[in-house]
């Protein structure tokens, strides 16, 4: 005899979300991810409307508290990983949603100079680098795509990095320099209930 496993709808009738009605208008979605915005844990990002958001995200670029990394190539989002539950023998194991790593090279180099005295660091983006690994369980994330949607992520993340290079494509070429970096997120930065909540373009924000 088949065992007949609980049904929830009992104790709580939940409303399931249709199609939209016929006259409705389908589309697919085509979109890139393109750089992280960085903030400290301690600095709360308000909600409200795009533009209040994009408003209030440009004073915290002007105040230094949010920064940017360069454009970044070759950005992957790993298939998240699962924790497995046995609630009881009866029942299918209940898969809890565990981690998700995020891969991306940040092939820019960076010089900084400082002009009284005269400094010249031509590896500014190593500083860069070095500092949000050193800094990993304080900061918070944006995601910001090409066409300037930003996806505020909530999950702390540990960063890992190194220096690479990148064959030259032709013959006797010089390499290009590449730093890969991973982060690892606890929980899915972004999974079905992580949307744009502004646009960093419209917020008047130049990068």
């Amino acid at each position: 005899m088949a065992t007949v496993a609980p049904c929830p709808t009992n104790c709580a009738n939940p409303d399931l979300l249709a199609l939209p009605a016929a006259n409705c208008f389908t589309d697919f979605r085509r979109t890139t991810p393109s750089r992280l915005f960085m903030f400290n844990c301690d600095i709360a990002i308000p909600t409200g409307s795009p533009s209040a958001v994009g408003a209030a995200v440009a004073a915290l670029f002007e105040a230094g508290q949010v920064v940017s990394t360069m454009p970044l190539a070759n950005l992957v989002f790993e298939d998240p990983t699962y924790e497995e539950l046995q609630l009881d023998d009866c029942s299918p194991a209940t898969s809890l949603l565990a981690t998700r790593a995020m891969t991306f090279e940040d092939r820019y180099a960076i010089d900084i100079s400082n002009q009284s005295p005269f400094v010249l660091n031509s590896y500014y983006d190593y500083d860069l680098w070095a500092n949000k690994i050193a800094n990993q369980k304080n900061i918070r994330y944006m995601l910001a795509y090409c066409n300037g949607d930003v996806k505020e992520i909530s999950f702390v993340a540990s960063i890992r990095g190194f220096i690479d290079y990148l064959k030259a494509q032709t013959a006797g070429g010089k390499s290009t320099e590449t730093k890969k970096i991973r982060l690892l997120f606890n929980g899915d930065p972004i999974g079905f209930d992580v949307k744009p909540t502004f646009n960093y373009i419209d917020a008047g924000i130049v990068l």
